[in-house]
């Protein structure tokens, strides 16, 4: 079986990638560029995001508590003398540790953070608000 390498992503390439990146082009331009109902789009988008955001860390930090309770059975049971335990717990503690690491650094290289998903929502919604606000009321006909 042979390897194969990932050819280097041309300039082209990472410029239409990057230009797909909605959330990406939010950022730079403002919510000013887009329509409303590209806006519409992007909130629910958002709205997903954050959850998704939400229940892996929530399954982060059960992994890692999970760490932190096999670390401490290690040491349980290295104290009563039961080696063979403690070595089991210790090793499932530190891969326990490693996916809870892997983990956030996933979560943080594909979302960013919380504090930048708010940010984005609430560029959003204020946008879509002020837009609101401008939009001209039509007058109820005279019957």
């Amino acid at each position: 079986m042979t390897l194969r390498r990932k050819s280097p992503e041309s300039a082209l390439d990472r410029l239409e990638r990057e230009g797909n990146d909605d959330f990406n082009l939010l950022n730079e331009l403002g919510p000013g560029h887009f329509g409303v109902e590209h806006l519409l789009e992007l909130r629910e988008k958002s709205y997903q995001r954050i959850d998704q955001f939400q229940r892996r860390q929530k399954l982060a930090m059960m992994v890692g508590a999970s760490a932190a309770v096999w670390i401490m059975m290690a040491f349980l049971s290295k104290v009563l003398n039961f080696i063979w335990l403690a070595f089991a717990a210790f090793g499932l503690g530190s891969l326990s540790l490693i996916a809870f690491l892997g983990l956030i650094l996933l979560q943080q290289k594909q979302f960013g953070t919380k504090g930048e998903l708010d940010y984005t929502q609430r560029m959003i919604e204020e946008e879509l608000r002020r837009r609101a606000g401008k939009m001209p009321q039509n007058p109820r006909p005279k019957q």
